[in-house]
């Protein structure tokens, strides 16, 4: 983007790391590997999780040169009137933006700060920066509850479930796009009742 993109949004202070990576380079290392440490947990379900993080996306957001495929991290610190050099990263969001592709790669939100608005401020940030309330994202279909209020909120459709992409034995459930560009039998077991029933989590994963 060639506008600062950084900034206060409501409550929380939204930070981009290509943004802080021009403005504070010192601070924005010490932060990738903050947000990687938070986003830790979702190994779990993708086994290439840290793989993908150092190796493609932030080596996208690292690179000077701007290509069609641009990539960044918006992220939100644990709120304080102190910055110490330890500050936790509460909230992060990977985001992907190409010609064919506007994409939610991760959304992550600590557990202790759940519920409490970081993960709708992060969501709101993503589509100003992808120009879309709409796009690609997609998670296992054990975060579905966690995820329902968003889906409704923002009426994401379901396009296409992915049996086992990533050998962790969960479908992938995709919404606003295809996680696959031929993808083989769908099985969408999942009714958009389903998708709609209340719930107050918030936390979800993809990647690509």
């Amino acid at each position: 983007m060639s506008i600062k993109f950084t900034g206060k949004f409501g409550k929380y202070e939204v930070i981009s790391l290509r943004d802080e990576l021009i403005y504070a380079e010192w601070h924005a290392k010490h932060d990738i590997d903050r947000i990687f440490k938070l986003t830790k947990p979702l190994c779990e379900d993708y086994p290439k999780h840290e793989e993908w993080f150092y190796k493609k996306h932030v080596a996208n957001v690292l690179s000077a040169y701007m290509p069609d495929e641009y990539r960044d991290v918006l992220f939100i610190h644990e709120p304080t009137d102190y910055i110490p050099d330890s500050l936790n990263v509460i909230g992060a969001v990977c985001l992907k933006k190409a010609p064919h592709e506007k994409k939610i790669c991760c959304l992550y939100v600590d557990e202790q700060w759940r519920n409490k608005g970081v993960g709708t401020t992060l969501l709101r940030c993503a589509f100003t920066w992808l120009g879309t309330s709409k796009p690609l994202i997609t998670f296992p279909e054990k975060n579905l509850d966690a995820m329902k209020e968003f889906v409704r909120m923002y009426d994401w459709k379901l396009e296409e479930t992915v049996d086992d992409p990533y050998g962790t034995g969960q479908k992938e459930l995709c919404f606003n796009g295809k996680l696959v560009k031929d993808p083989g039998p769908k099985h969408k077991q999942i009714t958009i009742e389903q998708i709609l029933k209340p719930s107050n989590d918030q936390n979800i994963k993809s990647t690509d």
